[in-house]
């Protein structure tokens, strides 16, 4: 239980700070849908977005994860200095070619006239992923204190220039409204840039001597990374890069059902913090336990607390949905059918990283990649089929398709490398209660039934946690011993 002890305090610490400034800046997303003059600059923004996420995976390599690796064999500081190295070099490089080839870019991804959004983003870029190792520096040391400080003044200084955009520059007229998207990105790149100066000092210093040993080290198990990186990214958001272009109408109104499926897949936004939280602490913790006699034992009852909550958050955000659907504007509520279905697809993701921390701990990277591929294909061959049947639910229901498949092969390949004694009948039971409920709950709208169904689910909850441990265990073939 010691194990599962120090996780539940290291995701207090450090997940909770990072759910807490997710949510912040998760607030600007129905702020948008309220200020905005239509949700077609929604859309650019969620695009854009979209593409950073791929581009941050490159720019990071994979040395995120690398250090937290390689800081169990060398000496910290060392490992440090050349991740941030690497990071900080390749990034420069890598965000001074999107800037120099801003027109061509902008062109190539229909803004025209508008490079100066590639230019911000540049910039946006590069200040970000040059402050990733100092934060996950402070998670390795434990310094939850300053961790949470720098997230949340991030956001708080982004927050802020976002209000006095929109509610003072704006109405007084003494900026231009019809440049909404590059207020936006400047706000980012104002907030960006301020976390770079909090960590200028360790920055700078790490830059004097390139440990070019080590960085040869480290590159074999970081870039297999950067292949799961790239298509977990297809996998988590390429549909908002597809739906943009192969949605059947004008670029216009295309932008414009982005815009909704995007603010709807923000109120889903409670289970993916939920898994972030959990990531933030899992990881150094699996690596930092992963010699003890019980690591195993332990993973195994992470998974069963972990699917309990995910569990407990899917079926309770269903049943609020309806009394809080109008954090975002009416406009967008044609849209909320997604919601439930990204729920459970974000629930399944969470429990593929639990599982699939089998190829990090084995050092088979290249494995992972594999899988990640196998995602991708998945998220591609999908969207392409049934986006322009179904559109945004489409792309929704090909995300919780994609992320169940991965899960289950995770699960079969990661026991015959590293067998993990999870609880599967606990597993299955458990999302079946969830699924159960918020389907009944979704088809009612009486207060009243739905208050009696939260009330049972809550027996139901109580009777599990209490019988983890004692639940029947279901005998899988290649999966149990």
């Amino acid at each position: 239980m010691s194990g599962l002890k120090i996780l539940a305090k290291q995701t207090a610490i450090f997940g909770l700070s990072t759910i807490l400034s997710r949510m912040l800046n998760w607030l600007l997303t129905p702020y948008y849908t309220y200020t905005l003059s239509s949700p077609v600059e929604l859309g650019i923004i969620s695009h854009l977005y979209a593409l950073a996420a791929f581009i941050n995976v490159i720019m990071m390599f994979g040395m995120e994860t690398s250090y937290f690796r390689f800081s169990k064999e060398y000496e910290e500081s060392r490992v440090f200095n050349a991740s941030q190295n690497f990071v900080f070099y390749f990034s420069f490089v890598f965000s001074g070619l999107i800037f120099l080839n801003a027109g061509a870019i902008s062109n190539f991804l229909g803004y025209q006239n508008h490079e100066n959004y590639i230019q911000i983003f540049a910039a946006i870029l590069f200040f970000d992923n040059i402050t990733n190792i100092p934060f996950a520096q402070l998670r390795f040391e434990e310094k939850a204190k300053q961790f949470m400080a720098y997230r949340l003044s991030n956001i708080i200084v982004n927050i802020s220039i976002n209000i006095l955009i929109f509610q003072v520059f704006i109405p007084n007229q003494w900026i231009e409204k019809s440049q909404e998207v590059t207020y936006i990105l400047l706000a980012n790149l104002i907030a960006s840039g301020f976390t770079f100066l909090l960590f200028s000092n360790k920055i700078i210093v790490s830059l004097k001597k390139i440990d070019v040993s080590l960085i040869k080290k480290m590159l074999p198990y970081s870039y297999p990374l950067v292949i799961i990186g790239l298509a977990g990214m297809v996998n988590e958001t390429l549909d908002r890069v597809m739906l943009k272009k192969w949605l059947p109408f004008s670029e216009s109104k295309n932008l414009f059902l982005l815009g909704i499926y995007n603010a709807n897949y923000k109120l889903s936004i409670i289970m993916t913090l939920a898994i972030q939280a959990f990531r933030m602490g899992a990881e150094p913790f699996f690596f930092k336990q992963s010699h003890q006699q019980n690591a195993k034992k332990s993973y195994a009852m992470i998974m069963d607390f972990f699917n309990l909550i995910c569990g407990f958050i899917f079926t309770i955000t269903i049943f609020i949905l309806p009394f809080i659907k109008n954090i975002i504007h009416p406009s967008y509520h044609e849209g909320l059918i997604v919601v439930p279905i990204l729920l459970l697809a974000n629930w399944f993701l969470g429990v593929y990283y639990n599982s699939s921390i089998w190829y990090k701990l084995t050092d088979k990277t290249i494995k992972g990649g594999y899988l990640s591929i196998f995602g991708a294909v998945i998220t591609i061959i999908g969207n392409f089929i049934l986006i322009p049947i179904l559109g945004y639910l489409g792309s929704a229901l090909v995300t919780l398709l994609c992320y169940l498949l991965m899960t289950l092969v995770s699960l079969f390949w990661g026991q015959k490398h590293f067998f993990v004694p999870y609880n599967y009948g606990f597993l299955v039971f458990w999302q079946i209660i969830c699924v159960v409920f918020a389907v009944i709950c979704w088809n009612f709208n009486s207060f009243w039934i739905v208050f009696l169904l939260l009330f049972l689910f809550l027996i139901l909850s109580i009777f599990a946690i209490k019988n983890r441990l004692n639940f029947w265990e279901i005998k899988i073939p290649f999966l149990t011993k």
